[in-house]
């Protein structure tokens, strides 16, 4: 009882984790552009940056993070708060900016209330699969536990 209380716990601060996680990366990428290249004004190298930032190093954190928890749920959430475009919604909330028309730099170039919605399904497309997941490991209990009655009064019998 008390393991399957802990691993519901973990469970849970693996899914909540992924907001800290989110907000810091947002914070680190408003730091990097705002704080150095919009000063410096060397915009063609920011390219550079976000390629660096999104395609090699927050992947491997991504990995770090799944081979270190060994649940699948803290990777999932994190990646999908940082890749749908929430990240970018956010990027302007913090800098209490409004949004662009149109996020062009994004693939599709999305307006802001579609960057959202592509967001929220993200999200719940991932708290869906967390559903299932939940709902087989149950349904898995549930059978050892009737194979395990059944057992027992066939041996009694």
């Amino acid at each position: 009882m008390f393991c399957e209380a802990r691993e519901s716990w973990i469970r849970w601060l693996h899914r909540l984790l992924s907001i800290p996680l989110w907000i810091c990366v947002t914070e680190f990428d408003i730091l990097i552009v705002e704080g150095i290249f919009r000063p410096v004004g060397c915009w063609e190298y920011v390219s550079l940056y976000h390629k660096a930032l999104w395609h090699i190093l927050l992947p491997a954190v991504l990995l770090l993070l799944l081979l270190a928890s060994k649940d699948w749920r803290l990777p999932a959430y994190s990646g999908v708060l940082l890749y749908s475009g929430a990240e970018d919604l956010l990027y302007f909330i913090m800098l209490r900016q409004p949004f662009p028309a149109v996020f062009y730099w994004l693939p599709g170039s999305p307006t802001p209330t579609i960057l959202f919605i592509r967001a929220l399904l993200a999200v719940t497309l991932v708290a869906l699969l967390d559903y299932c997941d939940l709902r087989l490991k149950l349904q898995k209990r549930l059978y050892l536990w009737l194979e395990t009655v059944a057992l027992k009064r066939l041996g009694s019998s």
